[in-house]
């Protein structure tokens, strides 16, 4: 079973829109997707556990554990209703037919299927007050990953025909938004 998951995993980060079409065909609720965003959050507090055994601690403000993962988890899931709001609001705003149970579904999945690039995203965040080029590279291209992911599955999703197209499209609207959000933050001097 563990082997099955696995591999589904796997095949989400090299076979997106196929696996987008898996897991839609399985008419999933969205206990399920929380279920998939708690098991993400599951997968990265533990690389998180194992890599911080075999890097320097930075000095910080210590925070009961406890207290880290509940918050931690509360957010992971509370970022998979945002996450399927938006893509059922904005995929239905341009012509997609994916229902919100649907895309709290896919939003779930790709926490999910994303959670398996946390070590890049861990090793390049602990090494960025290094410096270091090479952890600049993991974070980008685990971002670039997790964007295409996205882009994939809200295309199977809404049954639209491009990925490029959903892609130019998620660039686009989160390009106007934060150039909207930019000018509405004030400057100081």
């Amino acid at each position: 079973m563990i082997a099955d998951i696995l591999r589904r995993l796997i095949e989400g980060i090299v076979s997106p829109r196929a696996s987008a079409r898996w897991i839609l065909s399985g008419h999933h609720s969205v206990q399920t997707a929380i279920l998939m965003s708690v098991l993400g959050y599951m997968i990265v507090a533990i690389v998180s556990v194992v890599m911080s055994a075999f890097t320097p601690q930075r000095p910080g403000v210590a925070m009961n554990p406890l207290v880290m993962h509940l918050t931690g988890l509360l957010l992971r899931v509370l970022g998979v209703f945002v996450l399927g709001t938006i893509i059922h609001g904005a995929g239905r705003l341009f012509g997609g037919n994916g229902t919100r149970r649907q895309a709290f579904v896919i939003a779930g999945w790709h926490s999910l299927v994303t959670s398996l690039l946390a070590p890049l995203m861990l090793l390049g965040g602990q090494s960025l007050s290094l410096e270091s080029g090479g952890a600049q590279i993991a974070v980008i291209f685990s971002g670039l990953v997790y964007i295409w992911l996205l882009a994939c599955y809200v295309t199977e999703l809404h049954g639209f025909r491009s990925v490029g197209a959903v892609l130019a499209t998620m660039l686009g609207v989160s390009m106007v938004i934060g150039m909207i959000l930019l000018n509405l933050i004030p400057v100081q001097r």
